[in-house]
């Protein structure tokens, strides 16, 4: 998102999203993705990868609450085809709540390890 961010606005390329914002949201709740933007971190610990999504969720609520662009007129090429920057943002946080959510299913299962 930063990438395109960074670009001059492109509203020309506005007819070519085919998602509206609700259809877009229920793809991700019902996704089996790995991961989102084809980049893949490794990491050698729990806490590692725990600390980088802290970190990277923390970087990600700052911009939306203080951001003064404009997300709807710069538009990106993606996995799911073209989507504004408002649309990215709407798939971070759905991607955050389905991947939390199948974590406490986890964690919910009997045969889940007590510590």
């Amino acid at each position: 998102m930063q990438c395109t961010l960074k670009q001059p606005a492109n509203p020309e390329k506005r007819p070519e999203i085919k998602w509206t914002d609700e259809k877009l949201l229920q793809a991700a709740d019902n996704c089996t993705r790995e991961e989102f933007d084809g980049k893949k971190k490794s990491f050698e610990t729990l806490d590692q990868a725990l600390e980088s999504f802290k970190i990277t969720r923390a970087e990600h609520f700052k911009y939306i609450k203080g951001t003064t662009e404009d997300l709807r007129n710069h538009v990106a090429q993606t996995a799911y085809g073209w989507l504004d920057c408002y649309q990215l943002c709407l798939l971070m946080s759905a991607y955050s709540k389905h991947y939390l959510e199948q974590i406490e299913e986890i964690k919910a299962d009997p045969n889940f390890p007590s510590r």
